[in-house]
């Protein structure tokens, strides 16, 4: 029972990494920079991607961004807004 409330947590987390990294707000930075600024794509993969699951997701982001990603943001990138 253990192993499968652990999958489904994994999976949740998974789930929501992936709706971070998708979110526009992360490249807000790209945006200012330059899509091709070395040191701020070195930055976001060091802090947020190469992360994984072993820090909080949310706290990576906030590291490489300088704040919280907007859900605003995702739901215009779904055509919910």
């Amino acid at each position: 029972m253990a192993n499968i409330q652990s999958a489904k947590k994994r999976a949740r987390q998974t789930v929501k990494k992936n709706e971070l990294k998708s979110s526009q707000r992360a490249f807000e930075v790209f945006e200012k920079k330059g899509l091709f600024h070395k040191s701020s794509g070195k930055k976001l993969k060091e802090l947020v991607y190469s992360s994984g699951n072993s820090k909080n997701l949310m706290d990576q982001f906030i590291k490489f961004n300088g704040k919280k990603p907007d859900p605003k943001r995702l739901l215009q990138k779904r055509g919910l807004t």
